[in-house]
């Protein structure tokens, strides 16, 4: 019974350290035969940053599966609730790592302006732009933005 559990938190870990999506090239299919209101701005303000999973997924599950393997080791309560405390707090530790050091990623910081003057501030990891570039921004739940010709 134990190794199902185990079987379930490691999925649980995997679904949750996927990588974020910030980029314009991936949609997701409920994109399909929708329209986006898409305008023209130009780059202002351009900034490297650092974008990391925060979802806490890793650390609930390294918790529930280094308490479950640390119950087991000793022969008596005591000994396995010290190791079930022991392992949930190092699983945790290790969950919350193995999730940042997943879902980690280089992207930027811009701030575009509109061409009626409103600033718009958009973290995208796929296409670098320059400042003043023009540019479309599709707006949205998660707008991004797309080179436009000059």
């Amino acid at each position: 019974m134990r190794n199902i559990h185990c079987i379930v938190l490691l999925g649980l870990i995997a679904m949750g350290c996927s990588s974020p999506n910030a980029t314009n090239k991936n949609y997701s299919t409920q994109s399909l035969r929708s329209a986006s209101r898409t305008v023209e701005a130009k780059i202002v303000s351009k900034r490297a940053v650092t974008v990391a999973g925060n979802s806490d997924i890793g650390g609930l599950a390294g918790t529930a599966l280094g308490a479950t393997a640390g119950s087991a080791i000793g022969g008596g309560g005591r000994a396995n609730l010290a190791g079930a405390i022991v392992g949930a707090v190092a699983g945790g530790l290790a969950g919350s790592a193995i999730e940042k050091n997943v879902t980690e990623q280089n992207a930027f910081e811009y701030i575009v302006k509109l061409n009626n003057g409103e600033l718009l501030t958009i973290i995208q990891s796929d296409a670098e732009f320059m400042l003043d570039e023009p540019v479309f921004v599709v707006l949205g739940d998660k707008p991004v933005l797309v080179k436009r010709a000059r």
